[in-house]
């Protein structure tokens, strides 16, 4: 019950087609990321690592900008 009167008060704030769009953009969110986690598992990598991992000490020559 307690979503129900989440919506409504949510409603209450904004209008339909405001509230439609945020409804849409979260579903677009979700899609993303479940579309990224997909392709990760399909690549069978054997880490998963981000720019925030990567070790640019091992090769100092590597520009951060260019990567």
């Amino acid at each position: 019950m307690a979503p129900v009167v989440a919506v409504d008060q949510i409603l209450r704030l904004i209008n339909h087609a405001e509230f439609l769009e945020l409804v849409l953009q979260d579903e677009l969110a979700i899609r993303g990321q479940r579309l990224i986690e997909r392709r990760v598992k399909a690549a069978a990598f054997r880490e998963v690592k981000t720019l925030d991992q990567f070790e640019w000490s091992f090769n100092p020559s590597i520009k951060k900008k260019q990567v």
